[in-house]
């Protein structure tokens, strides 16, 4: 072969394989995501309590004994700061309607209160002046409904009420979850603890494992570990269930509140976890589902997250940063620090 030839041959493979060499890839066209619409602040309270009645009706509580109820979608806020109630801070509240709804204090000692007539007046419904006793939650189903508190000598402290949070029993030590040291819950939103049909949801942080605890009525507690980093001031802070059964757990350490490591888990059965391939952008006081089950969001004080495949993978959403949220509809309800509430329109993100 002569040397053109050669020199021919060789233009000819080049140019081929300019031809057919792969383009390269396009970049990835950034996903637009709505915003937070604040709303003018009702109270000046840090608000973490958070709930969504059969109605539609919000309520969120907070400190030096407030609460506030809306019942057009977060738009207007009602107030009330609950009379002899000004010092407590009401970490969690439950809402069943317009105008029944209970709320919880925490810190040293603990304060029940129920309204049946829309926050006009409270009933104290319980009442423990036991400085040892924190507690961190609530939760309800219809008329039955359990709160609980960090450990005192290695107990779980679990109230009890059969009426809607208009009165409380104290579970004796027999009936309560041993804990391990350093555990407890976190009062950061009130939904470290969920109510099922078939059982009771307690998560834990702060020891030497994150835990789910689950107890179901005919049977005793039982405890699993959750892949989530656990120490002082770290563990699981919040809980959601789908309905057809799968947890999402979100938390990290509030001390380290950028920290995206070790922040979320799914399961499907409350023993084996699965860590989400991408993980919400920091650590999340709160986490809740969408009505139509399509998503899945979590809020911190750096800003919110949201998943469309229950938890496996997670967005950024604002840097907006809230205590506790809620959904509504195709609203997504937030309040934070100093009576700071949000409403945010997430029709957009539904595909």
């Amino acid at each position: 072969m002569s040397g053109s030839q050669s020199l021919l041959i060789g233009l000819l493979i080049i140019t081929a394989a300019c031809s057919t060499s792969t383009p390269p890839p396009e970049e990835e066209i950034e996903e637009s995501v709505p915003e937070w619409e604040l709303v003018d602040r009702p109270s000046r309270a840090s608000l973490r309590g958070l709930d969504v009645g059969a109605d539609g009706s919000i309520w969120a509580s907070g400190t030096e004994g407030i609460v506030q109820r809306s019942i057009d979608s977060g738009k207007t806020w009602q107030v009330w700061s609950i009379q002899g109630a000004g010092e407590l801070d009401f970490r969690d509240v439950e809402a069943f309607d317009a105008n029944r709804a209970s709320v919880m204090s925490s810190g040293q000692g603990v304060e029940a209160y129920f309204t049946s007539d829309g926050g006009v007046t409270w009933n104290l419904a319980h009442r423990d002046d036991d400085t040892l006793k924190f507690f961190d939650g609530m939760d309800f189903l219809d008329g039955l409904g359990y709160a609980f508190g960090d450990p005192i000598d290695g107990k779980l402290q679990i109230l009890k009420s059969i009426d809607s949070g208009q009165t409380w029993i104290e579970l004796p030590p027999m009936n309560l979850p041993n804990t391990i040291p350093g555990e407890a819950g976190y009062a950061a939103s009130g939904t470290g603890i969920v109510m099922q049909a078939n059982a009771l949801l307690i998560a834990t942080g702060g020891g030497k494992n994150s835990r789910l605890l689950s107890k179901t009525s005919d049977s005793e507690w039982q405890a699993m570990n959750v892949p989530i980093n656990s120490a002082a001031g770290s563990g699981i802070f919040s809980m959601a269930v789908s309905k057809g059964g799968e947890i999402i757990v979100v938390g990290g350490s509030y001390v380290d509140s950028t920290n995206s490591g070790s922040n979320a888990a799914i399961s499907v059965n409350g023993v084996d976890w699965t860590v989400p391939n991408k993980r919400p952008n920091g650590y999340r006081s709160c986490v809740t589902i969408s009505d139509n089950q399509e998503l899945v969001f979590a809020c911190g004080r750096t800003g919110c997250d949201f998943s469309r495949d229950l938890g496996n993978v997670w967005h950024p959403l604002t840097t907006d940063g809230f205590f506790a949220c809620t959904s509504l509809g195709t609203k997504l309800i937030g309040v934070g620090r100093n009576g700071k509430v949000g409403v945010l329109d997430f029709k957009e993100l539904m595909k």
